[in-house]
């Protein structure tokens, strides 16, 4: 009997982790095979929905783990809701919706049940790494019960995957130091890119276009996300409620970005990708040089990218050259602060919900004046569009257009109104 597990989504992060702990068992693993053109073609013919590009590439890893299994083996994918590692002062490291929720998505997936996959044989313990070892072991447990083995070693055996996953990590902390040891010592003029991807993005080629070699080609350093040196940056005061992991890891390296000169972003991004939409923006209001954001999908072709690198290395090299500067200034007004603009602003919410009536209620029985923005008449939302950069999803455009329209308004003072954006805590919960 054997234990499938596809690449794709978090197996970057934690096949260092789960590899071991089965082999420990005595089980035999068998992963899919690398992503090439012929699963990418797979997976557009088998996912159910649109989904970001990675996601969908994962259907056509479990898809190709299919011929690799036979009909008594299991496939291994959990829900993983947080990585247990979060940024600088940051509560929590929260992975993306599609990542927590990667088992549930391929069971609904009509064509993997045709092509054979057993619901019943896909084991998906629910693991929230913040929860302790305790948890981590509980569920594992159960997760080796359901195969058909004994649970009296999933303690020893999760204790080696932890060592084997804490020796990968001092790995990856050494080559940090050696990489940006040897930026230290770089020219002036001498530019190094930091590829900003997920981590299964960043290192599959046909994933991200082969972006990092078309860096590396150019004759540029290509430094993956992994090795930059961010886990103590702490923006956790600026930017308090932002509980995905990635966008953690994102905003902290921008600010290592601002702090070296010779260091700069490319940021590769997914069409479709929720969390990004709002990510991104953060980004570019933060950044203090000139940075770069690549949206793909599998229609992407080499000559757009190898035309965005090429002008992007020149604007680089440009500004190394007369050392330019930029600087944008960032804004937050915390909800204690309320209390100031009693009787003197009035606080406006956007038209997403029914709640924000009720809310607007609320702080006007409190005599803080309060209105919910008009909806836009405008179904296409081409206003919000034209003063946003790249692909935001639907809410993002929904709330812009309304601010945008009532700012247009002869009643608009800037002096007078507030605007009011909430943000959520959210994580999967089995």
């Amino acid at each position: 009997m054997k234990v499938g597990i596809p690449r794709g989504l978090l197996f970057n992060d934690f096949s260092p982790l789960f590899i071991p702990f089965f082999k420990y068992l005595g089980m035999k693993t068998v992963v899919s095979d690398e992503t090439t053109r012929k699963i990418i073609n797979r997976d557009l013919e088998i996912v159910p929905a649109e989904y970001c590009f990675p996601t969908k590439v994962a259907y056509g890893h479990v898809e190709n783990l299919l011929k690799k299994l036979e009909e008594d083996d299991f496939i291994f994918i959990p829900h993983i809701a947080n990585t247990g590692e979060p940024t600088g002062n940051y509560k929590y490291s929260v992975t993306c919706p599609w990542t927590q929720s990667a088992p549930d998505i391929m069971k609904s997936a009509p064509k993997l049940i045709e092509e054979g996959l057993n619901v019943e044989k896909l084991i998906s313990p629910s693991l929230f790494f913040d929860w302790g070892l305790k948890h981590i072991e509980d569920q594992m447990k159960k997760a080796v019960a359901k195969m058909g083995y004994s649970t009296k070693n999933v303690r020893a055996a999760l204790q080696e995957g932890l060592i084997n996953k804490k020796k990968f990590d001092k790995k990856i902390e050494e080559k940090t130091k050696e990489v940006f040891d040897s930026i230290k010592r770089y020219k002036n003029n001498e530019p190094a890119f930091l590829v900003m991807a997920r981590p299964y993005t960043a290192y599959d080629a046909n994933v991200n276009n082969d972006i990092v070699n078309k860096i590396l080609d150019a004759g540029y350093l290509a430094i993956p996300l992994e090795l930059a040196p961010i886990g103590t940056i702490d923006i956790s005061t600026e930017i308090p409620k932002m509980y995905w992991i990635q966008g953690q890891k994102k905003l902290a390296a921008i600010e290592l970005l601002n702090k070296n000169k010779n260091l700069f972003g490319i940021d590769v991004t997914y069409f479709a990708c929720g969390p990004d939409t709002q990510i991104n923006q953060q980004m570019r209001c933060r950044t203090q040089k000139p940075f770069l954001t690549v949206e793909m999908d599998e229609h992407t072709g080499d000559a757009g990218i190898d035309t965005r690198l090429q002008a992007f290395f020149n604007t680089v090299k440009s500004y190394l050259r007369i050392g330019a500067k930029h600087s944008n200034k960032v804004f937050s007004v915390k909800l204690k602060d309320l209390d100031k603009i009693k009787d003197k602003k009035i606080l406006t919410f956007p038209p997403m919900s029914n709640h924000n009536y009720a809310v607007s209620a609320v702080f006007n029985a409190y005599r803080i004046q309060s209105r919910v923005l008009e909806v836009s008449p405008d179904e296409t939302m081409e206003k919000a569009r034209s003063y946003t950069y790249g692909l935001v999803c639907t809410p993002f455009l929904y709330t812009t257009e309304a601010m945008l329209n009532f700012i247009e308004k002869p009643e608009f003072d800037q002096e007078k109104f507030v605007f009011f954006k909430q943000q959520l805590i959210v994580a999967h919960v089995d």
